[in-house]
Formats: C-alpha cells, structure tokens, sequence
C-alpha cells in the first residue's frame, strides 16, 4: 500500500473490543489489533466506522490525531422487512432469539442459566433458538448446551442460518435477546426491530446507539431483570410491540453506498 502513492487507501474499523476486553479474546490478539490500528492510522486517507461509538472509541484509544475518522453505518438486507405477507405463521410455544458467535462477550451464560430457571419453574417455558457457530473461550457455554438435561427440550443451537430464514425466525419470534457486555454496533438488533420484533438488550453505548429508544435496556448483569423481561415477552401481546415499532427505519446498504461514494469524492485529488 504505501508504494501506491496514487491511490485512496481506506480502512473500515468495525471495532477496537480486543484492545478495550482482552479477557474475551484470545492471548495476544489485543496486541495483534493494535498493530493493525497502527498500520491503518499510518497508511490510511480515511478511517471508516460503524458507529459514533467506536469514532469516539478510536479517539480515545490515541488514533483520533491521524486520518480522518467517518461515521458509515452497517446496512440491514432487504430481506429483514416488514411487507405485508412476510409474516409467517407463529407456533404456539413462546419463542426468543439469540444470534451472534458463542463467546464469553456475548453473554449466552446469562440466558443459558436463565432458561435452566424457567425450565425448572414453568410447565411450559418458552423456546430459545441461539444462532451463531461456537468461537472462543466458551468452554462453560458449551457445557451447557451440550451437558444440560434441563435445556435440551427448550434450547435449539443453530450454527449457520440462511439470511431469509433468519428473518423468518425473527419474525416469528417473541424478542431477541443481546446481553452483551461490549458490542461496535449491533446488526441482530437492527434486523430484528427491521422486521418489527422486540429487542432485549444490554445497556451499552452501542446498543443505545443502534437500537435509539425502541429497545429494552438491561443491565447485564441483572439476571433478575432479565427474567421479569423474558417472561413478560413471553406472556404479553407481540402486536403491541410491533405497533411501537412501526416507526423504526434501519440504515440500509444504499444509504451506505451512497454516503462512502460521498467520502471517496471528498478525498484530496492526489488521493483518489
């Protein structure tokens, strides 16, 4: 890259987590990123970010004194919308979603022991469908899934899934659940308010940032509160929170064409 003098070069940041929580990464990878940092910062014309968040993040971390840092957010696919007649039939069980990969950041362990409860307390507890493949350091989350007479009844573990059937699931599904202590951005949560879905989420910056005023916001560690949620999610009436959610417009990926072709034409000229 630097012998292309001639040549725009951009880096799109999608987070700085490694080097903000190395307990949820592996060993080393916070040095790792912010060697990758170093480098964008050195070489870059512009850096590209998801979020006000990982701007200010970027900033504070000592990057916010080379290249220019843009705020370009993630796009949500067609495929998440609301359209008449892409509701699909609902079953009869309650059912939440949790969708990222399992690792110790994302907080399955919370919702994991929180399901064992309700199993344990109701008749009939709700279904949970965790979508995501296994990562890192989740040793304790497999365990569970894998070991955990309790649960197997209620919990499906799905590693890969389709774009549209994830909207499908999303659709049909009572919340989806983000109990993440750190997050850059948040694309489940766009899609699911996108496809008028309720989200339960963790109280962060991110989240905040992404889901505005039309989400839950839990602490993380509040197991309690998080129990009173799922089960009033559970019990209560969905098209009430589809109503509230009419309003909701995510960012779509012409959007964020449009404004990085804006970017890209407001480079220097030798840059582009």
């Amino acid at each position: 890259l630097a012998r292309l003098p001639a040549m725009s070069k951009l880096f799109f940041i999608h987070d700085i987590l490694p080097m903000q929580w190395p307990e949820y990464f592996v060993a080393g990878e916070a040095a790792r990123h912010r060697r990758r940092l170093s480098v964008a910062a050195r070489l870059g014309d512009a850096l590209l970010v998801s979020s006000e968040v990982i701007a200010q993040d970027l900033r504070d971390s000592g990057f916010g004194g080379g290249p220019p840092i843009h705020v370009l957010p993630l796009g949500v696919e067609p495929a998440f919308s609301r359209a008449p007649g892409l509701q699909p039939e609902r079953s009869a069980a309650p059912c939440f979603v949790m969708c990222g990969t399992l690792e110790p950041r994302k907080n399955h362990l919370l919702i994991l022991n929180l399901w064992r409860e309700l199993a344990q307390m109701r008749p009939d507890p709700p279904r949970l469908v965790i979508v995501g493949r296994r990562g890192w350091e989740n040793e304790a989350i497999v365990d569970m899934l894998e070991r955990c007479a309790a649960l197997r009844p209620y919990v499906t573990e799905i590693p890969d899934l389709p774009t549209p059937a994830l909207a499908d699931l999303l659709r049909g599904a009572c919340a989806l659940l983000a109990p993440s202590f750190a997050e850059g951005y948040g694309i489940p949560v766009l899609e699911a308010l996108a496809v008028g879905t309720a989200v339960i989420a963790s109280d962060i910056p991110a989240h905040r940032e992404t889901a505005g005023g039309y989400a839950t916001f839990l602490d993380p560690l509040d197991g309690l509160a998080w129990r009173a949620a799922v089960l009033d999610a559970a019990d209560g009436s969905r098209a009430a929170a589809q109503s509230s959610l009419a309003r909701f417009e995510p960012p779509r990926w012409e959007q964020h064409a449009a404004r990085l072709f804006e970017i890209i034409d407001a480079l220097p000229q030798g840059q582009k």
